[in-house]
């Protein structure tokens, strides 16, 4: 199966779905100064593990103006997209959403964030489990559809030191 299509259509046009978990927003304040930079994929495989097309999206980590922890994707020529409902999953914050279109499969979008010990991940799934929780669910991919590396914009800018140790 395919799935350039399913994410082309997640990543790039979800302003035509229902959400679960996130919220369109044209007005979006740019991360606190404190925050991690912005993370990107890069190193995508799909389902059968052959690389992928690496979608054109950034992440940011925000605080809301009511306090809430966020994460803002944004997609070129889009509104952004606030995504709310998180967790902490393998010791790193978890924001998850759920998209619906009518026309296709419900995907699961999970984003995990960088940390200075290992780059996130960003999975798409159609094939996932939602537990609920008291501020929203909690999701686990079943199947990934698209698997790539998610990494801060300063990892990726920072050449390796083999001569870090003195």
């Amino acid at each position: 199966m395919k799935w350039a299509p399913l994410v082309g259509v997640c990543l790039l046009s979800c302003s035509g779905a229902s959400l679960r978990g996130a919220t369109l927003s044209e007005m979006v304040h740019e991360p606190r100064a404190e925050a991690p930079s912005d993370a990107s994929p890069s190193h995508c495989i799909d389902a059968r593990g052959a690389p992928a097309s690496v979608p054109a999206v950034r992440f940011s980590r925000s605080i809301l103006a009511n306090g809430a922890e966020a994460v803002i994707e944004r997609r070129p020529g889009y509104d952004a997209l606030v995504i709310e409902n998180h967790f902490e999953e393998a010791n790193a914050a978890t924001f998850a959403y759920v998209s619906h279109d009518a026309k296709r499969p419900d995907v699961l979008h999970l984003v995990r964030l960088p940390s200075a010990n290992a780059p996130g991940k960003l999975l798409l799934s159609t094939v996932y489990a939602l537990t609920p929780t008291a501020s929203g669910f909690r999701a686990t991919s079943q199947r990934n559809a698209l698997e790539c590396e998610l990494a801060s914009s300063e990892l990726h800018a920072q050449r390796p030191n083999a001569n870090s140790g003195g």
